[in-house]
């Protein structure tokens, strides 16, 4: 039997074309490098703080004209702390990020075994290493 969840599939669609015009907001308008959403989930990575408050400022009005808005679990983090987003902790040392796995996903593959995940995994790493490289 397969598990098929319809419901979730046109969610994720619905997510991907109806945040669409966010994502040519933030990097058209707001003019910010590094940007990497997923579904809902989104992080913004700018030097300066000030602008970044003005840059949440400007999503919040773009989003109340979608009619949304941001959840409470919005934050801004000091990028000496690192964040852990999508089960990768992102990490920024000596000028470069740093990915590396988030404790979970630790936990999970010594669970499952490492075959399951190793492969994966390298295909990952060496994908966003050089995304992140340039």
């Amino acid at each position: 039997m397969i598990n098929h969840r319809p419901k979730k599939q046109n969610c994720q669609i619905f997510a991907i074309y109806y945040l669409n015009g966010l994502d040519h907001y933030i990097k058209e308008v707001l003019r910010i490098k590094y940007y990497l959403r997923y579904m809902d989930d989104f992080i913004l990575i700018h030097e300066n703080r000030e602008y970044l408050m003005f840059c949440l400022t400007q999503i919040k009005k773009y989003l109340s004209s979608l009619e949304l808005s941001l959840n409470h679990k919005t934050c801004m983090i000091p990028k000496r702390e690192g964040l852990s987003f999508l089960g990768y902790r992102f990490e920024i040392k000596s000028n470069q990020v740093v990915v590396s796995m988030s404790n979970q996903n630790k936990r999970r593959v010594r669970k499952h075994g490492k075959k399951k995940y190793l492969g994966y995994i390298k295909i990952i790493d060496k994908k966003k290493y050089k995304r992140w490289k340039k």
